[in-house]
């Protein structure tokens, strides 16, 4: 990594990003053999390992999924209604509450 000047690195992970997206596409319609030099050049470049470009070169910008699992029993707003009370309460525990 260069070293960081006023918050920025001289404009090279702009340059890297810009060359990520250029090569991205190229990469993914390459067959195996081309594939393996594309890869190279982009770790001679950018200064990555094999793994971490492999990584970078497959992604296709779309977000992960959400977890699996049961969804929040509380809204947001409800939350901090919850926690007022909870505050106000000397931070009593949840059987402290229970009948």
């Amino acid at each position: 990594m260069l070293p960081k000047e006023r918050g920025i690195y001289n404009g090279f992970e702009i340059e890297k990003r810009d060359y990520l997206a250029r090569i991205k596409d190229r990469y993914r319609h390459a067959g195996r053999k081309h594939k393996k030099i594309i890869l190279d050049e982009f770790c001679a470049v950018c200064g990555h390992h094999r793994k971490h470009a492999i990584r970078l070169l497959n992604q296709d910008g779309r977000r992960k999924r959400k977890k699996p699992g049961r969804p929040g029993r509380f809204r947001a707003e409800d939350i901090q209604v919850l926690e007022g009370i909870w505050l106000n309460a000397d931070r009593q525990s949840s059987l402290v509450f229970s009948p």
